[in-house]
Parts: C-alpha cells; sequence; structure tokens
C-alpha cells in the first residue's frame, strides 16, 4: 500500500494530514511540493525508482539519488544483506545492501514524510559494513576501533565530499552532524531509535528481504504497516539510559509485531543453527583473522566489496586465508563439515568468554587441530550469540501514542508489553575441512568433547551431527 505522493520531494503523508488539512496545513504542504517539483525540474534534479520485491517499486527523491550515487553507496550493491554472500547461501540471486538501504528510506519516507533527516540517515545507516557485513566486524573494531555503525557516520562525511557541485547545493538545507547522529542511534528527542532499536525500520525490512529472497518462506507482515506504528519517545531529562524505551508502537501494529517476532525466529534460527551457513561463515570468519594476524589484511580491506574481498584473501600471502576463502567461494562441496556440536549453559563463562574473543576462538582451534593431527586451518568453531529473544517496545492505544511533540518525560499511559521469546541454549560447532579422514575426525571429536566439556559444554549428539 502506497501512503505518500512519490512524486513529491518530501511525500506529505496522509497519516499525519487529517487534522492538518483542517488548519490549512495539508494545502500548504502540497503547494509546496509543487513548489519543490518545479525547482527540481530548474535544477535537473528528478526522483530515481527501483523495483523491488517487497514494495513494488521504490522512489528516491532527487535529494536522495544524489547521495546514493556516490562510492560509499555504490559500494554496497557489492555486499550481500547476508554475511556469507547469499547467492553461495542460497544458490540464487540476493539482495545487497544498498537494496536493503533504499527499503529502510522508503520506510522512513512513509512513516515521517517530512523528516528528511532522518531519510537520509535511513539511506546511510549500513554504509559501515565492511565486506561479507557482520562477518569482519570483529576485525574491524581491532583495526578501525568502530564498529560498522559509527563508521556510517564517518562515511557520510565522504558521500557529502563525493558530491557534484549542483548535488551539494540541492543538499545545502541537510544538517549533516543531525544525520551522522541518528545513525548510531541518538537524538534527545528519540528518533534515533527508530534507526537502531530493539524494534525499526532497519529490521522491518531486514528480515521481510531476507525471507522473500532466501525462500526460507514469505513474511506474514507489513514493513509498512510496522513503521507507520512505530513512535519515537524523547528522553526523559532525570532517567538513566537503559532505565526506559526509547520507542512505542501503537496497537494497531500489534499483529504486525508479533509476525515480525516469528519471522525474526525462522531467520535466526536458520542463520545459528544450520550447518549449511555456519560452515561457510566460519571459514570467511577466519580467513579474515589469519589474514589479520599474518599482516596480510590489505589497508583498504573493509572498503572492498565481497568479490574484492574475495579476490584479495585469495591473493594473501597468508596460505591459511588463501585456502579458506577458496574454499569458502567454491561451493557446498568444499565447505567444512560440522563433527561436534555442544550447548554453552549461561553460567559456563569462561567458554562464553573465550568464544567471544575471536583471538582466543583462534588459539582454541589451533590446539583442538594440533591434538587431533590436523592444521589449523582445518578447524573452525562457531558459536553464534542467539539473536532471537528481543525486548519490543511497549504497546500503546493509538491516541496515546506519544508523538514527537510530546513533554520529553511523559511515556505513553498504561504500555503494555508484547511476549518476548526466550533465547535457545547456544550452542557451540566444531567443524573439520571437507574429506577429513574419519580416524582424524574422531580425533577431533574427542579433543573437543575432552577440551569444550572440561569449559562447561554439554555433547548435544552421541556422534558427530554430519559425519560419522
Amino acid at each position: 500500500m502506497n501512503f505518500s505522493d512519490p512524486d513529491s520531494e518530501t511525500s506529505p503523508a496522509r497519516s499525519h494530514s487529517d487534522t492538518a488539512t483542517r488548519h490549512g496545513v495539508g494545502r500548504r504542504d502540497r503547494e509546496g511540493s509543487r513548489q519543490r517539483a518545479g525547482e527540481a525540474a530548474t535544477t535537473g534534479a528528478h526522483p530515481r525508482a527501483w523495483p523491488d520485491p517487497l514494495y513494488g517499486e521504490v522512489r528516491l527523491a532527487a535529494w536522495a539519488a544524489d547521495l546514493a550515487a556516490t562510492p560509499p553507496f555504490t559500494r554496497l550493491a557489492g555486499i550481500s544483506l547476508s554475511d556469507v554472500p547469499g547467492e553461495l547461501l542460497f544458490e540464487r540471486p540476493f539482495p545487497s545492501r544498498l537494496d536493503h538501504a533504499r527499503g529502510v528510506y522508503h520506510l522512513a519516507r512513509l512513516a515521517r514524510p517530512r523528516d528528511r533527516a532522518l531519510q537520509a540517515a535511513a539511506l546511510a545507516h549500513d554504509l559501515g559494513h565492511g565486506p561479507f557485513s557482520h562477518l569482519c566486524e570483529p576485525i574491524m573494531r581491532t583495526v578501525l576501533g568502530v564498529d560498522h555503525e559509527h563508521r556510517a557516520a564517518r562515511l557520510l562525511a565522504e558521500a557529502r565530499t563525493a558530491l557534484s557541485a549542483p548535488a551539494a547545493r540541492r543538499l545545502a538545507w541537510l544538517d549533516w552532524d543531525e544525520v551522522a547522529d541518528l545513525i548510531v542511534g541518538g537524538g534527545a528527542d528519540g528518533r534515533g531509535a527508530l534507526l537502531s532499536g530493539p524494534l525499526d525500520y532497519d529490521n522491518a525490512d531486514n528480515l521481510a528481504r531476507f525471507l522473500t529472497a532466501s525462500g526460507l518462506g514469505a513474511p506474514e507482515y507489513a514493513p509498512e504497516e510496522l513503521a507507520r506504528a512505530l513512535r519515537p519517545l524523547p528522553a526523559a531529562p532525570d532517567t538513566p539510559d537503559g532505565d526506559r524505551p526509547r520507542s512505542c508502537l501503537i496497537d494497531t501494529g500489534e499483529d504486525a509485531a508479533r509476525a515480525w517476532l516469528d519471522a525474526r525466529v525462522r531467520v535466526y534460527g536458520y542463520l545459528q543453527a544450520s550447518h549449511r551457513n555456519l560452515a561457510p561463515h566460519s571459514m570467511l570468519r577466519k580467513a579474515i583473522e589469519l589474514a589479520y594476524t599474518a599482516g596480510a589484511l590489505p589497508a583498504d580491506f573493509f572498503d572492498l566489496t565481497n568479490a574484492q574481498a574475495f579476490v584479495a584473501l585469495a591473493g594473501s600471502s597468508s596460505t591459511g586465508a588463501a585456502a579458506l576463502a577458496g574454499g569458502a567461494r567454491a561451493g557446498a562441496d568444499h565447505w567444512h563439515v560440522c563433527v561436534w556440536e555442544g550447548e554453552v549453559p549461561i553460567p559456563a563463562h569462561a567458554l562464553r568468554d573465550l568464544l567471544g574473543d575471536w583471538r582466543s576462538r583462534l588459539v582454541l582451534e589451533a590446539e583442538l587441530a594440533s591434538e587431533a593431527g590436523l592444521a589449523t586451518l582445518d578447524v573452525t568453531l562457531s558459536s553464534p550469540v542467539s539473536r532471537l529473544g528481543r525486548v519490543l517496545p511497549p504497546l500503546v492505544p493509538a491516541g496515546r501514542a506519544g508523538a514527537s511533540h510530546s513533554p520529553p518525560n511523559a511515556l505513553p499511559i498504561a504500555p503494555r508489553a508484547l511476549p518476548t521469546p526466550l533465547p535457545p541454549p547456544r550452542r557451540i560447532h566444531v567443524f573439520a575441512a571437507a574429506g577429513t579422514p574419519r580416524d582424524y575426525v574422531r580425533r577431533l571429536r574427542r579433543a573437543a568433547e575432552r577440551r569444550l566439556g572440561a569449559l562447561g559444554a554439554h555433547p548435544a549428539f552421541d556422534e558427530g551431527p554430519d559425519q560419522a
């Protein structure tokens, strides 16, 4: 459903205009839209449209199209929405981070049509992703000292510098510092939570787009409906951070929010349990780590696309990195095989800390390989942190939705919490290179049982799940 005027630079939305029209504001908005359209005609700026599997078509206003044409944005066309490139994982065309960024912009434009700073932040929110998206983020934090969100805020400045002179003039109204703050979830008025919150425009588009492209099932919610039901909550001046929600959901969006939770369980249940995803994920993760520890990671690695990163790793002076990246790219017949799987209890702090540090995990992989008589590149571990559990924004009656003009310390009356699924037990998976002889597999399984069991892990199978 289209809730906006797609030909307008700001697309005034009907959802906010019923009362406004009675006071003459809607008429002024339409007049302003016609004026901006006239200005676009005289400056040569035009909206751009792209076909989209979720929304039929996504139209970028002329100023947004100017931004999206700069190199920091166009690079995102070469970064898959999934960490392991979707073309490898699902053997079909898969959306890019740029497709997703345009989708999040679309939701922001529908839900808050006059908030062009938030729309710009929505378009730019994924600029900071390196190749293979979240997969390389631990090394990114080590090398650059930032996560992808804060890097996105930095790269926004590069996009600004790359604008042509006419485009820069068309964007002279934009408060770039405000956009950077919104990207990282900032802003005292709570608008940043609409892009970086437990339920936001970002993951409303992400899950629906992933499900549609992967074949895991159609989303049973409309991202547009969910986005329009979200409202920011301004920060209370005397309330510590984390003590109150930063957004709320009007109760007309309850069914969509519940369906979104179901979609989240489906997507992350697959990503965190399927060996088809975990095997190449662990191989690519280790390839990047080995290249970095060998001093062989290119200085511009985080500016590369997936295809460029594959080439860089394949030509690495680290033979382990080259072999692992090559195997991951070669397809499922060359991926590692799970030989041991165990549950990690919540009290097992030592093991959880070890698995959460990439350097310690590399050491553990090398020790397990040594005990089994294997090369270190032949053994990989995977223990994803569950993202299934998510505390949703409180539900409030539509008339109490806490719009942006609400008092800064006013939480909507009688909020009602939505149920949150309990996260499943965290699991650790031990993988061996494809074709590893059975005797070596048994040695590796015994080493995993001994080392990981001593740290608190409980085996999930009597024998390896993929290879006896």
